[in-house]
């Protein structure tokens, strides 16, 4: 199939199909890149680091083990001391060993760089658990050089298990850094990859545009143009296309088709044409010698009528000036007695217009009262709203209240639980100061704002008393103000009676006077008439005498022709 045969909404639907298909699938790519870097910085920051973190508290459990054993060794024992420090000897032993499986747990690939760590640990805690405790209970002074070696080998396993920390903190600090990279790098290879196929869609657009439909159109129109100006041979480009354009090239050729064939029947009616005038000149001729025989009678005829019209028209001008003088006076007395009836008519539609308008008053009266009825209505509906609203609130502000309550307590419990922690719970218990100064600071706040709810709940409850005795008097107005609309109703009605029989009585009159006038009218034209017919009569019998000679010569110029 030739791109030609394709139907132009076809081409343009496959266009936008092409970009919308292109842009999803860029779209999509991007989406998928974009959720495996998330996916990775996830893992990072959710399970690495916080691996991270354990581990350094591994580390300082090491310490607590060295700190401990060097606590016991220098106390007299049995003392609550030397108790204090083989607990936290056995304790930092017990959480080294569930840092490390937490650690494990969320970082297995972290597992084979920590178990060195871990055996070494429980290398050193069984010897002092076996050896360094039982002896400093027994208050043995030979510990010294013994705690010098356990010194060096914890400050050896600090310092490499520090090492192996940052190592993998600067690891998982690259890897995101590599993430971001690889983001930036998608996004701009997704984005030359979009301005690409823009580019090549709208080459596309345009070359289907441009080459394919406006240059065969304008062809097209040129060729119409050749046609409406006579060239019936002009030959038609397109109608082997199958879409819109060739349909207009077939719909131009049958048009030029039709042209030559209206061509063709011109020509056979313009020798048909010439035969018909020849057969019409005979028929003319024979036409005037039928209209001379009828002319000479129809003459005579009218000159003898001519005769008579003018003795019937003296008789007329005589009677139609009689008449003329009798409805000159009948019109008089008819137009003094219209003029009395229209001004009374003039009065009673002043007094209706008058009661009209006070109608229309006390109707937008009572429509305007009663828009206020709704509307404060309405209003009492508003506030009672804003009254329930302000109950909601109230009941937001509680939950508020106990959460902040319960802020405090927390508060309270980590500041207890970081004073047992020691060093290590310092910043800890800032933050839980913090913490319960925002808690505080919170239930004080909300108690301001019950205070305030309560008073708009107060001034509410007032604004819809106030709102229900403005609406019962807005309707009392609005009673009374349909009650005189109705009154005034009545009243208008009856003066409006009494305009129309005047009016009525008005017309009557004025009706009269206009039929006089016209009768007077009509005399006057009658003798004016019958002094034209007269005149006229004696005009015709010139015209009959002219109309002969006239004939005469147009049968001359008939049969000359």
């Amino acid at each position: 199939m030739k791109l030609s045969d394709i139907k132009i909404g076809y081409k343009i639907l496959g266009i936008i199909l092409v970009f919308g298909i292109s842009s999803i699938a860029t779209t999509m790519w991007q989406n998928n890149s974009m959720d495996s870097a998330q996916a990775e910085y996830q893992r990072i920051t959710d399970k690495l680091d916080p691996a991270i973190v354990k581990i350094t508290q591994m580390n300082q459990f090491a310490y607590i083990l060295l700190s401990s054993e060097n606590g016991i060794a220098y106390q007299t024992c049995p003392s609550s001391v030397c108790e204090l420090m083989n607990r936290n000897i056995n304790k930092s032993n017990e959480l080294f060993n569930q840092r490390y499986s937490e650690v494990v747990s969320v970082a297995p690939e972290y597992e084979a760089a920590l178990a060195p760590f871990k055996t070494r640990f429980n290398s050193l805690y069984e010897n002092a658990k076996n050896n360094l405790v039982p002896r400093a209970l027994k208050n043995d002074t030979t510990l010294g050089p013994i705690l010098a070696t356990e010194t060096e080998k914890v400050e050896a396993f600090w310092t490499e298990l520090k090492s192996l920390t940052d190592q993998k903190a600067k690891e998982n600090a690259d890897k995101i850094i590599g993430l971001n990279k690889a983001l930036d790098d998608k996004q701009r290879n997704g984005l030359i990859i979009s301005i690409l196929m823009t580019v090549g869609i709208t080459a596309l657009a345009g070359f289907i545009a441009f080459a394919d439909i406006s240059k065969m159109i304008g062809r097209l129109t040129n060729q119409m143009n050749s046609i409406a100006n006579g060239n019936l041979k002009q030959h038609i480009d397109g109608q082997d296309r199958g879409d819109e354009i060739g349909l207009m090239a077939k719909t131009l050729g049958i048009f030029k088709e039709g042209l030559a064939e209206a061509e063709k029947q011109r020509e056979d009616s313009e020798a048909a044409k010439k035969q018909a005038e020849a057969e019409q000149r005979q028929a003319m001729l024979d036409l005037a010698d039928g209209f001379e025989a009828s002319i000479s009678k129809m003459v005579t005829a009218v000159a003898a009528a001519s005769t008579e019209l003018e003795a019937s028209a003296q008789t007329l001008t005589y009677t139609a000036q009689q008449t003329t003088e009798q409805s000159r006076a009948v019109t008089q007395t008819a137009e003094e007695s219209a003029l009395n009836v229209h001004t009374v008519a003039s009065a009673t539609e002043e007094m209706s217009a008058s009661i009209s308008e006070i109608a229309n008053q006390a109707a937008q009266s009572a429509r305007i009262a009663k828009c206020a009825e709704e509307l404060a209505e309405k209003t009492g509906v508003v506030v009672r709203e804003l009254s329930d609203a302000a109950s909601n609130i109230s009941g937001v502000v509680g939950l508020i209240r106990t959460i902040a309550s319960q802020t405090n307590l927390l508060a309270l419990n980590a500041t207890i639980e970081a004073a047992r922690a020691g060093e290590a719970g310092k910043g800890f218990a800032v933050v839980a100061t913090e913490v319960k100064g925002l808690a505080s600071q919170t239930a004080k706040a909300t108690s301001d704002i019950v205070a305030q709810i309560a008073g708009v709940q107060n001034s509410t409850s007032n604004t819809v008393e106030a709102i229900a005795e403005i609406t019962r008097t807005i309707g009392e107005i609005s009673h009374i103000s349909t009650a005189i609309s109705a009154a005034v109703e009545e009243q208008m009605a009856t003066v409006q009676e009494i305009g129309r029989s005047t009016s009525d009585v008005a017309n009557a009159s004025g009706e009269v006077s206009q039929r006089m006038s016209g009768v007077l009218a009509g005399s006057t034209e009658v003798g004016a008439a019958a002094e034209q017919s007269l005149g006229a009569a004696k005009e015709l019998g010139n015209l009959a005498e002219n109309l002969n000679s006239e004939v005469n010569r147009f049968l001359e110029t008939v049969r000359a022709a």
